[in-house]
This record gives structure tokens, C-alpha cells and sequence, in this order.
């Protein structure tokens, strides 16, 4: 369902959802029309039996609105000036924009830290308020298969083998299998050796995150944002690609 589709979840006919009743154990948050119902400050389809257990009804009956320009804590000049900034960048820059909004408004809705391979655009975007850069090499190692994370070490994975074996029972580290046919005795999981890696081994960790970034959204600016991207860039019979390293050798089990 898309997430900006206000018709898909009911149908425009005026029919009874069957089965709905008042009660908590139907209650639900809200419909695929809460952003129309967001604008509207309220419920766009009461005459269905199960708007009654909508919790987000309720809200704006009080008052409360969430989401859209109406919401208790949009902010009209912070919305602008993404409005204003984006006429400026340059279509490198438009293009990986369109690509990170869409990944965190309609394909990973809800997301907040995005991986995603390097861009000279990424600080352009940070400068211009649309986002935040940030550095999270360990997260990075944590993804990694053990394959990705033995080639990094290079020599030193005998070191971290040590270290591991150091951690664990005797009998616990006789019954462990080798993690490679050509490393006869190393037997450090993965686990243990993305630890080790975070730990002690700066040269394995850089290797591995090597030519990757970490974006973040402002979570105090989310609502703004979000109306920008539905008004300038979201088109539904179009998706935006972005580069989120999902067939990069380094995350692949191998």
C-alpha cells in the first residue's frame, strides 16, 4: 500500500466495515486517510462503524492534529526554507535528495539513520539543512559478513582469534569449528570478531566502512520535511533510486 494512497485501506463507497466495534481490542491508530483527514482537522469517514476505533479520531476531535501543515507543531518558515534551498542545489544534488526522502517516507517509512554509499553531494545537503551527516563505522562492521570482516583483519586475525579464545571456556572453544577451511583453528564468530574489530582494530574498521555514509533526519523536523517531500518531490507513479548498499560483497553472507 503506498503510503500516501488516501483511498487504498477503504473503499470510496459508503459501505460498514463488518465486525467493527467500539471496542479496545479493535482500536487502531489510524487509516491510510490520516494525512487527508490531517488537512480536513477531521474524521473523513464517520459513517463507517469502524472510524469508531480509530485512536487518531479521537485526537482530532480534541484537537490534536499530528500530521500535515495543520499539526500542533508545524513550523511554516521551517518548511519554506526547504522549499527555498532546494530551488538551489544543483541537480546532483536534487537527484540524491529525491532518493533519500523517498527511502524514508515511502520505502523504509519511518527511518531515521540511512546508509548509503558515499556522494560528494552528502555535505551540500547537510549545509542546506535537509539533513545531518554522521559517522558510524561500527555500524558499519556490524553489518559486515564474517568473509568481509577475515579480509579486513588480514594478519591480525590470528590476534583476534587469541582475544576471542581468551573470552570463552576451554571446552566451549574445543567444540567450535573452524570459520574457514584455509584458517585451520580460528574460530572466533562473528560476533566476537566485529567486537574485536570495534575494539582494536582502527585499520579493519576503516577498510570496511570505505566509501560508505550515514545520513540522519531531523526528528524536529520530520513533520516539515515530509510536507516538502509531498509537495515538491513525491510523484506516485515514480520512484527515486538510492544506493543503500543492499548487494555490496561487504553485507553478504559468505
Amino acid at each position: 500500500m503506498d503510503t500516501y494512497d488516501q483511498e487504498s485501506l477503504f473503499s470510496a463507497s459508503g459501505g460498514t466495515a463488518s465486525g467493527a466495534s467500539a471496542s479496545a481490542k479493535d482500536a487502531f491508530g489510524c487509516c491510510s486517510r490520516y494525512s487527508a483527514c490531517s488537512d480536513a482537522k477531521a474524521c473523513l469517514i464517520p459513517h463507517l462503524d469502524c472510524s469508531k476505533n480509530c485512536i487518531y479520531r479521537k485526537s482530532l476531535e480534541q484537537g490534536h492534529i499530528f500530521y500535515g501543515k495543520n499539526a500542533d507543531k508545524y513550523n511554516a518558515a521551517v518548511y519554506q526554507s526547504f522549499v527555498d534551498n532546494f530551488k538551489s542545489l544543483s541537480p546532483d544534488c536534487a537527484n540524491l535528495l529525491r532518493g533519500i526522502l523517498y527511502y524514508a517516507f515511502v520505502k523504509k517509512r519511518g527511518i531515521k539513520l540511512i546508509m548509503l554509499a558515499d556522494s560528494p553531494q552528502i555535505p551540500t545537503l547537510d549545509q542546506s539543512g535537509f539533513l545531518s551527516q554522521v559517522n558510524h563505522p561500527d555500524k558499519v562492521v556490524k553489518k559486515c559478513s564474517v568473509s568481509a570482516m577475515v579480509n579486513a583483519c588480514g594478519d591480525l586475525i590470528e590476534t583476534a582469534n587469541e582475544w576471542a579464545k581468551s573470552k570463552v571456556k576451554p571446552e566451549v572453544w574445543k567444540r567450535r569449528k573452524s570459520i574457514r577451511q584455509e584458517l585451520p583453528g580460528v574460530k572466533i564468530l562473528r560476533d566476537e570478531l566485529s567486537t574485536w574489530i570495534i575494539q582494536f582494530g582502527p585499520e579493519a574498521m576503516k577498510k570496511l566502512s570505505e566509501g560508505i555514509s550515514f545520513v540522519e533526519l531531523d526528528l524536529n523536523k520530520t513533520l516539515e520535511l515530509e510536507e516538502f517531500f509531498k509537495d515538491c518531490i513525491y510523484n506516485e507513479d515514480t520512484s527515486f533510486p538510492l544506493d543503500t548498499l543492499e548487494n555490496d560483497p561487504r553485507f553478504l553472507n559468505q
